[in-house]
């Protein structure tokens, strides 16, 4: 890809010597090869792309003091001298513009306090060919005019113009890598390596994760199955005991068989309900009804009941056999039923 970057290249005489406005000003000199005062050369085979480039512009190129519009980050110079308006070949190549004064830069020519131009151009860093004019800059040190200078973006192709970062850009990347303000290149490039490095080491990791802090996903869910079928053992079991528990104290007449659902509810309902199942019961008394019904023993299949304590002693004092009062009384329930 070919890059670029922009230059104050050369200084000239400006061609008028009388002190008058000169309408016409030389930009570049004559020949393919231009030679700057530090021995530093350009390739200008291609002037009538400098036209072509210039013609393409939304504006005219600014005259400036000491390319006063090259070294501001905005590209917009403070004060402005005039304004080349219109550019021509001449013989041999070489490119002139046609100035437009302002009254500022008038009074600056016309009392021979600037009696130097300088033009600033983008050009290929590897052919050294010059592409496209960008401002122009009256100047008293010509030595000064071939200091390379930064400049907003131009309006040449990506592909052919190098990409310049202002002093704004570059200090929020210094401040993003961790860098002091003015880190040098060299910093900033390596801080990007490492930044590189680390992804990759991190990309690494993912793939390859640490067997000390995590586990493959099928372990995981074979010790979560293994977890769930103990828990759900330990609950059946645990429910079980509590069925057992709840039909004992109700045989025993500690509570009513009719408010075994309740009991058993509650048990399950609470983390403490058995165990404050198994605290009501060890203190509640024994029912006499419960005990004495004798209605949780019947055996209603074989239509014979158990008999309590109390029903053997009636049948005593009746004369009859423990069986034909029990006959006599699952009689007497079923009438009632």
């Amino acid at each position: 890809m070919k890059t670029t970057r922009p230059i104050a290249a050369i200084a000239k005489g400006l061609n008028a010597e009388d002190g008058s406005l000169p309408d016409w000003i030389e930009l570049l000199p004559a020949g393919e090869r231009i030679t700057g005062y530090d021995g530093r050369s350009w390739l200008n085979d291609r002037p009538q792309d400098l036209l072509s480039r210039f013609e393409r512009r939304p504006s005219p190129l600014p005259i400036d003091f000491e390319h006063g519009t090259e070294a501001e980050p905005d590209g917009k110079a403070k004060d402005i001298a005039g304004h080349i308006v219109e550019l021509e070949i001449r013989d041999g190549g070489s490119v002139w513009g046609r100035a437009e004064w302002s009254t500022l830069g008038a009074d600056k020519v016309s009392s021979r306090q600037y009696r130097y131009i300088s033009p600033a151009f983008y050009y290929e860093i590897d052919s050294g060919r010059i592409l496209e004019l960008t401002s122009a800059a009256l100047t008293v040190d010509p030595n000064l005019s071939l200091t390379a200078l930064n400049r907003r973006g131009a309006s040449l192709p990506e592909t052919e113009r190098e990409s310049t970062m202002d002093k704004e850009k570059r200090r929020a990347l210094c401040c993003t890598l961790g860098l002091a303000d003015e880190a040098s290149d060299d910093a900033i490039m390596t801080a990007v390596a490492s930044l590189k490095d680390g992804k990759a080491k991190a990309e690494n990791a993912a793939q390859m994760p640490d067997v000390q802090k995590f586990v493959p996903r099928a372990d995981y869910d074979k010790v979560v199955g293994e977890r769930d079928t103990a828990l759900n053992t330990i609950k059946r079991s645990g429910e079980a005991e509590i069925e057992a528990l709840i039909d004992q104290a109700a045989q025993e007449g500690r509570i009513a068989p009719a408010s075994k659902d309740y009991h058993l509810a509650a048990c399950k309902a609470s983390p403490d309900g058995l165990k404050n199942f198994k605290a009501f019961i060890e203190a509640a008394p024994v029912l006499d009804l419960a005990q004495n019904s004798g209605l949780d023993r019947a055996d209603p299949a074989k239509g014979k009941a158990v008999l309590s304590a109390d029903e053997k002693k009636v049948a005593a004092q009746l004369g009859l056999s423990e069986e034909d009062f029990a006959k006599s009384l699952a009689e007497d329930r079923k009438g009632d039923s």
